[in-house]
């Protein structure tokens, strides 16, 4: 990500300030699917692990403060907002159940019941303690 912030001074050892940066975000999952059944004594089972990813653009704005202990040492707190919604999740590979039967081609998007892409929405609020040091 890239990004800018603002700091100004609001006493001899404290500053507080705003900061954003926009980014490309990149997302990571698997569905797992694990199936057994039994059946007039006869236990079948099935699984299989689809490897997905997905990317799309982040935007996190925030601010921060920071307190100087000493002309070397500071402590840093800041909490911010991020935008990180990929709208599509894709198979990163070929996949194939124990069964044998394909279940996932590389690049299929996952989908809901009704054939709608699942989003993966990283959106939230975070909050970063810090011990910064100048050298």
């Amino acid at each position: 990500m890239i990004g800018v912030n603002y700091s100004f001074p609001v006493g001899e050892s404290l500053s507080i300030g705003l900061e954003g940066f926009v980014g490309y975000a990149l997302a990571y999952a698997t569905d797992e699917f694990k199936d057994e059944v039994t059946y007039l004594g006869n236990t079948t089972s099935d699984s299989y692990i689809i490897p997905l990813e997905g990317s799309g653009l982040a935007v996190e704005l925030g601010a921060n403060g920071e307190y100087k202990l000493s002309s070397a040492l500071s402590l840093g707190l800041v909490a911010s907002y991020r935008i990180a919604n990929i709208a599509e999740m894709k198979a990163s590979k070929d996949v194939t159940a124990e069964s044998g039967g394909t279940v996932a081609n590389k690049g299929d998007v996952l989908k809901d019941a009704d054939g709608n892409p699942i989003p993966f929405d990283y959106s939230g609020f975070t909050i970063g303690l810090s011990l910064n040091f100048k050298l």
